[in-house]
């Protein structure tokens, strides 16, 4: 008993000791690395806001290629959060929700990580540098208790490893995009003209497939109706966010039929505008759409409108994705 109490007694003895350091330990970490890029600030801020994206250079989803995500609110608002999921503990349960901005500057996450029950700072900041930009990663927030405060002091290794890790994987994945995706980005008008259409909410996996139902019953209606198609189908997108986009398919015609059921029939105004001329696959329309922001923000302009796309080729007839061109306008003011 006495060996019993002696070992009780010491097991006390080291308790009470550890109690005592961590009053003196930091209450808090700070983390921070960072990298040099060869892109241009607008791109890598277009990278790291855009939350989908991040699976491309994310340290990770590296540790877990199963990890399940959820997506909430529009891509690039304040308040667009992403949860996921892993059975891996290093990855384990957590939120990364956009809390601010500044454009090609800065961007702030506030990430929630359930098992621990804490909220930490992430930020990333944005350089200009001669070879490039400078992106800072830095991840910081109290240590609350006894244990999380002798776990600060391996905070700088433990997130710090993973950071760099992360921010090579950022580099290698911003500097393989290509410079410039789009040609022609200019300034000026379209002419009214008249259209068929339908405008329906799709998921980003269904956009491919609606698109060519909703474009054959467009072209069924003309026969019917006797109008006739004048120019490449287009698509105009009113709303597109990570959980829907509403996006209204539309064939120009010679004359506008009577508006039947789901179908509209109605004439696109005259207009100012920004457009330009992507020439690749459709997955890749993505870096075209924030090409053009980044020149129309550049120009001092803004958006007047909802953006759409005119389909020039058509992909029935030309089989190489990388021979297809889309002519992106956005109405400007």
């Amino acid at each position: 008993m006495n060996i019993l109490k002696r070992i009780l007694l010491i097991l006390l003895i080291i308790i009470g000791v550890l109690l005592i350091i961590s009053f003196f330990l930091p209450s808090s970490y700070n983390v921070s690395r960072s990298v040099t890029i060869n892109s241009s600030a607008e791109r890598v801020y277009q990278v790291v806001l855009n939350m989908e994206e991040s699976k491309n250079w994310s340290p990770w989803d590296d540790l877990d290629t199963n990890i399940r995500y959820t997506y909430e609110g529009e891509n690039g608002v304040i308040g667009n959060k992403v949860s996921w999921e892993s059975k891996n503990r290093n990855v384990g349960k957590g939120s990364m929700t956009l809390v601010g901005m500044e454009p090609n500057k800065r961007v702030d996450f506030e990430i929630a990580m359930v098992e621990y029950g804490s909220i930490s700072s992430s930020v990333y900041t944005i350089e200009p540098e001669p070879e490039g930009v400078k992106v800072t990663w830095t991840d910081s927030g109290e240590l609350k208790g006894f244990m999380m405060k002798y776990m600060g002091l391996f905070m700088d290794k433990m997130l710090g490893e993973m950071f760099e890790k992360g921010l090579k994987n950022l580099k290698a994945y911003v500097e393989s995009i290509p410079t410039s995706v789009m040609s022609d980005i200019s300034q000026g008008y379209v002419s009214s003209q008249n259209v068929i259409s339908i405008r329906e909410t799709v998921t980003s996996a269904e956009i491919g497939s609606k698109l060519g139902e909703l474009y054959g019953q467009l072209t069924a209606f003309a026969l019917v109706t006797g109008v006739q198609q004048v120019n490449a189908p287009l698509c105009i997108f009113h709303h597109y966010s990570s959980k829907s986009i509403e996006m209204e398919p539309a064939i120009p015609v010679n004359k506008l039929p009577d508006a039947k059921d789901n179908i509209n029939a109605y004439v696109m105004p005259q207009r100012d505008v920004v457009s330009g001329t992507f020439t690749g696959s459709y997955d890749n329309l993505g870096a075209a759409h924030a090409e053009m922001n980044a020149w129309i923000k550049a120009k001092g302009l803004t958006i007047n409108g909802s953006p759409w796309e005119h389909y020039v080729t058509d992909p029935g007839m030309v089989k190489d994705t990388a021979a297809w061109k889309t002519v992106i306008y956005y109405p400007v003011q």
